[in-house]
């Protein structure tokens, strides 16, 4: 977690904060001073990597049967949150007008899930689902819209359209 440059350099020319040993004499100080450069993008326990408009969403469990929950804002949509279940991930590509998803999982092993992604979106209007593969449901109920892709038979892909 600590970049580490030999000594006894003190400053970068392209204006990379350099932080001496004294800075980080514990663990609170060096997640303080990250916590400051990388503010926190997204909530829960899933691993949420927004690149531009791409999120990707992973279950970071490798060999453990648990699902894991996320909440990442969706600019111009609002709050997309869901549970991702072991072995499984999704990926998004977002605009103003739409989000492009594709959920999938591994179908095989000891799941005690539905081997599904459940998602959902609170935003101010309801969104027009275009389902491109898979077994996918929806509800829309009070500016909160419910989507659960099956992973039973692969990658579910959908397009959220406004």
């Amino acid at each position: 977690m600590t970049p580490i440059l030999p000594y006894p350099e003190d400053s970068l020319v392209d204006g990379t904060t350099v932080v001496t040993v004294d800075e980080v004499s514990s663990d609170d100080a060096v997640r303080d001073i990250f916590d400051t450069a990388y503010p926190e993008e997204a909530t829960g326990s899933a691993w949420v990597v927004p690149i531009g408009n791409k999120i990707f969403i992973s279950n970071g469990h490798e060999n453990s049967d648990i699902a894991q929950n996320f909440s990442i804002e969706i600019a111009g949509w609002g709050t997309l949150s869901g549970i991702i279940q072991p072995h499984s991930y999704a990926i998004l590509t977002a605009t103003e007008t739409e989000i492009w998803m594709m959920a999938n999982g591994d179908t095989k092993g000891p799941y005690t899930d539905d081997r599904s992604t459940h998602i959902a979106i609170q935003t101010d209007s309801e969104p027009t689902l275009e389902i491109m593969s898979g077994d996918i449901d929806s509800t829309w109920n009070e500016e909160m819209l419910s989507v659960s892709i099956s992973h039973a038979n692969g990658a579910g892909k959908v397009r959220f359209l406004r």
